[in-house]
């Protein structure tokens, strides 16, 4: 017969809420014992990097299997700071044997939001902007950079020149236009330009 002494984590996994305003995480467990019989608890110790008190939260076997299979999640999902600063987690496990294994620390970093940016070539980082002159055609590969998906239409404009001469961030009213393009939220693809 096989045993192990110690709980071994199987598993670890996060992901935000639907709303996108907490973090939950999971773990998946085995013991000696059992689960849950044999864990005798559970923690997530975390901070955030806005006022870094660290912090601890309770996991408890999943909801849905009743901790059947080793699954265990945060009993309450963590806020999520605004976006661009983190949260610092581990996970402590100690089983009713009194032996006691931890995660390494795990950063998440919350998402910005929409951010669009001209893509960058990964060797030279110059602007992917493309003129194909036997089809005068202009064309920009785009990225969304900010963690949030884009969840409504974006005008993407072509100008001759510089659109902003005065600098003061809004676009000249004697700007020419070569083209634009409109992109609606289904023309992005996760993990895509």
């Amino acid at each position: 017969t096989f045993s192990i002494r110690k709980p071994v984590i199987l598993t670890q996994h996060y992901e935000f809420t639907a709303d996108e305003t907490a973090l939950q995480i999971s773990i998946k467990l085995a013991d000696n014992k059992g689960t849950p019989a044999g864990i005798k608890s559970v923690i997530c110790y975390w901070y955030n990097t806005v006022d870094f008190q660290r912090k601890s939260t309770n996991m408890i076997p999943s909801p849905s299997t009743g901790g059947a299979g080793g699954g265990y999640e945060l009993e309450q999902p963590l806020p999520l700071p605004r976006g661009g600063q983190s949260i610092k987690y581990q996970i402590k496990i100690n089983d009713t044997e009194g032996n006691f294994v931890e995660t390494e620390m795990e950063t998440v970093t919350a998402p910005l939001g929409p951010n669009l940016a001209i893509a960058q070539d990964s060797q030279s980082l110059a602007p992917q902007i493309f003129y194909i002159f036997s089809q005068m055609t202009l064309s920009a590969k785009l990225e969304n950079n900010g963690g949030k998906p884009l969840k409504t239409n974006v005008s993407v404009y072509f100008f001759d020149g510089n659109p902003d001469v005065n600098g003061d961030a809004i676009i000249d009213e004697n700007a020419q236009i070569l083209g634009y393009a409109i992109l609606k939220p289904e023309d992005w693809q996760p993990g895509t330009e």
